[in-house]
């Protein structure tokens, strides 16, 4: 089951999830526009998975944004925190 990280409220209220699928954790940034949703997946080391709808700067704001907080998200989704 996807966890909730947090609300990036300064990106148009991006949703931060993460979940592990085949023991890689892939955090995922969500955001809802109209008619639908637009969603980033990235590994913690800032792989991109997939990109449906976000431009090359909110993409790299994300890639650094999941290298900085690597630590924290593993540590809670493998349930340290």
């Amino acid at each position: 089951m996807r966890k909730h990280y947090m609300t990036l409220c300064m990106y148009g209220n991006t949703e931060v999830t993460h979940i592990i699928n085949n023991d890689k954790i892939e955090v995922t940034f969500e955001q809802a526009v109209k008619g639908g949703f637009r969603d980033a997946v990235f590994l913690l080391d800032g792989t991109v998975l997939s990109n449906n709808g976000f431009n090359n700067s909110e993409i790299d704001f994300f890639r650094r944004f999941t290298e900085k907080n690597a630590e924290v998200i593993n540590a809670e989704a493998r349930g340290f925190l």
